[in-house]
């Protein structure tokens, strides 16, 4: 009898979910954006990602795969591009946050010029995925 129950109790909630049980939400902030400039001009230029006063950074470089530039430090950010003026970049873990955070990204050439800067305040959604919370959020600059 209590091989019944614990099998009928997995089933209501080992599958209410669906297929997606298996799946975990994580912590992510995505910011998206586009540079006026041409195409690969961009390139040996530095970008800088910052959440508040915490910042990483990188170089955008031509042999990155599938135009994608991974910047670390106090927190970790993948930088993708789009026909070398399309960006979309995805912070992930962090936190914790708050509804005050600022978002900004700066793109310099080589010489220190900013060429690109932008920032935004986040407005976060708590999110669930089979029992798994997590925190999202969506900036355009």
């Amino acid at each position: 009898m209590r091989s019944v129950v614990l099998a009928l109790l997995w089933i209501a909630l080992g599958t209410s979910c669906g297929d997606r049980c298996n799946a975990r939400c994580a912590d992510t902030i995505e910011i998206d954006f586009d540079v006026a400039s041409d195409e690969g001009a961009l390139l040996g230029d530095s970008i800088t990602v910052c959440e508040n006063d915490e910042c990483v950074t990188g170089t955008l470089q031509d042999s990155s795969p599938y135009g994608e530039v991974q910047l670390t430090g106090s927190f970790s950010a993948d930088v993708y591009l789009s026909e070398q003026t399309s960006f979309q970049i995805f912070i992930y873990g962090g936190g914790p946050y708050g509804n005050d955070d600022v978002y900004s990204v700066d793109i310099a050439d080589g010489s220190g010029s900013t060429i690109f800067e932008n920032g935004a305040v986040a407005m976060y959604i708590e999110h669930s995925t089979c029992g798994y919370g997590c925190t999202v959020a969506s900036l355009q600059l």
